[in-house]
């Protein structure tokens, strides 16, 4: 199988957003974090 890379896209992000807070959301909510902060720093990362 081969594997080709390409530039990333703007949908792409929405994807990795999802994909983040999916692994995240427990731990968001233990430690009683602000998930709109979250989301910020995220996209401004």
């Amino acid at each position: 199988m081969q594997i080709r890379l390409r530039p990333a896209v703007t949908e792409d992000f929405d994807y990795c957003k999802r994909l983040y807070f999916t692994g995240m959301k427990t731990i968001i909510e233990e430690l009683n974090l602000d998930r709109v902060a979250q989301a910020a720093s995220l996209e401004q990362q």
